[in-house]
């Protein structure tokens, strides 16, 4: 076959008994149709292909989130579905437990603050020690405000209070966090929504709020979402090494913010997450979160009744007053008929 007239297939569109080929040249055809092709794509636009009639795709409309960043300035007046937008990796449509997704009230703000204060004081504490310990040895750093990694990873990170004070002070405001400590008694999969900030997939996060790169033991290249068991694990094993002090800082705040998160149905309770899996505090959190689990059923049929008893109860009203209506008109007629006789 000549290589001229050899021609590969064009997409073809299919709707309603109508069928357009749209080719890459603009011929005199395509131009007679556009009335018909923006008719189509008016009634059924899932169905269009990527060009449009002239040839050029359209372009594409960014949202709010997009354009703009959403931090600690302007988190207050941002909605939840901008928050949402600004920090997952991907599409929100593939953001399944998208419904399940509460905006924080101002009570767990001020507790998710009060944990990142606990975290913060936790790790300049662990750098004070560090840095007493390298005053003691020969050294020929002379930058005091970077500590140095250890064997293999040979670079610097910035652990200046500035470094390490902003990125756990924007650990409150990391949506995707922690929505998995929050889907207990859901499908098991809904659980694995635990996003580590140090990870790639928190990219959008971080440039939001302005962090440092990270780099070395605490620069997350293979960690995905998981479980809060899975996570925590995660950052006890990476927390094992001397300088990853942006994952420890990350487990103290999560410890510290899920302590005690059953006591209010067992008092002392902490979340399942806090305890390693098969452990006492494990197990003791398992049965508590399914002792509010049963509470929690039982209220909702508790509220079904009442409002089934309130509704029974209304009809009941309602053919009361639908009785004394039509006793009201019997009697009027009555009436009206002993009037007549009279006359």
């Amino acid at each position: 076959v000549p290589m001229e007239s050899a021609s590969l297939p064009r997409p073809t569109l299919i709707t309603n008994n109508v069928t357009e080929k749209f080719e890459d040249d603009a011929t005199d055809r395509e131009r007679e149709n556009a009335t018909s092709f923006a008719t189509i794509a008016a009634r059924r636009p899932e169905l269009m292909p990527l060009k449009s009639a002239d040839g050029f795709a359209p372009p594409k409309k960014k949202s709010k989130s997009e354009n703009v960043k959403i931090n600690e300035t302007n988190w207050a007046s941002a909605t939840l579905e901008e928050k949402l937008r600004s920090q997952y990796p991907r599409d929100i449509m593939n953001l399944h437990i998208r419904d399940q997704i509460k905006d924080d009230k101002t009570n767990l703000m001020e507790k998710k603050i009060a944990a990142a204060l606990y975290s913060l004081e936790r790790i300049r504490g662990e750098i004070r020690d560090m840095n007493e310990r390298r005053n003691e040895e020969p050294s020929d750093s002379e930058d005091s405000d970077e500590v140095p990694y250890h064997g293999v990873y040979g670079n610097k990170v910035d652990l200046s209070p500035p470094g390490i004070s902003n990125f756990i002070s924007a650990l409150p405001y990391c949506i995707l966090l922690d929505q998995g400590f929050k889907m207990w008694g859901a499908h098991p999969d809904d659980q694995k929504y635990c996003f580590c900030p140090c990870s790639k997939q928190m990219v959008k996060w971080r440039n939001n709020f302005d962090l440092c790169e990270l780099s070395g033991i605490d620069k997350c290249e293979k960690f995905r979402q998981n479980s809060p068991n899975a996570f925590m694990d995660h950052l006890r094993k990476i927390g094992e090494d001397d300088i990853a002090f942006h994952h420890r800082a990350v487990f103290y705040y999560l410890e510290k913010l899920y302590t005690r998160y059953w006591h209010e149905v067992s008092p002392g309770v902490d979340h399942k997450a806090i305890h390693a899996v098969s452990t006492a505090g494990h197990k003791n959190a398992e049965a508590a979160e399914r002792k509010f689990l049963m509470g929690a059923i039982e209220h909702w049929h508790a509220e079904n009744a009442k409002k089934e008893k309130e509704l029974k109860e209304k009809s009941k009203r309602i053919e009361e007053l639908q009785l004394l209506e039509r006793s009201n008109e019997d009697l009027h007629k009555s009436l009206i008929q002993l009037q007549n006789n009279f006359k």
